[in-house]
């Protein structure tokens, strides 16, 4: 799980300050980035992403998940994709899922279909 963090901590910035907005905390990637440049570098990726997140008043757990055992009630989350990026799960239903992709359209919700998301 470590190296997919590293590869995407552009991504997974973004998705941060997209949540952090969402829950009325304002934060810019820039502010974000500073805070994890200063952060331990000896520390791992996932611990500078939650120390990161911490200081800007979220809470932010790393955990290996699929959509379909995470609750409703732990929404919106990030999840890293297969192919590197992050969505911003904003919701869900039997058949589709609302997601932001950080940094593409705006930061708007698009509606993709479930079995989409899944792939």
């Amino acid at each position: 799980m470590a190296d997919d963090v590293e590869k995407s901590v552009p991504h997974w910035g973004a998705a941060l300050v997209a949540l952090a907005g969402l829950k009325g905390v304002k934060i810019t990637e820039a502010e974000l980035a500073s805070r994890l440049a200063w952060s331990n570098p000896g520390e791992t990726t996932e611990a500078r992403l939650t120390a990161a997140a911490r200081s800007a008043g979220l809470k932010l757990d790393i955990v290996p998940a699929v959509l379909d055992d995470v609750p409703d009630i732990l929404l919106p989350a990030i999840f890293a994709m297969r192919d590197g990026t992050v969505a911003l799960v904003l919701g869900r239903s039997a058949d589709s899922v609302e997601i932001i992709l950080p940094r593409l359209l705006d930061n708007s919700p698009v509606q993709l279909p479930l079995t989409e998301f899944r792939e």
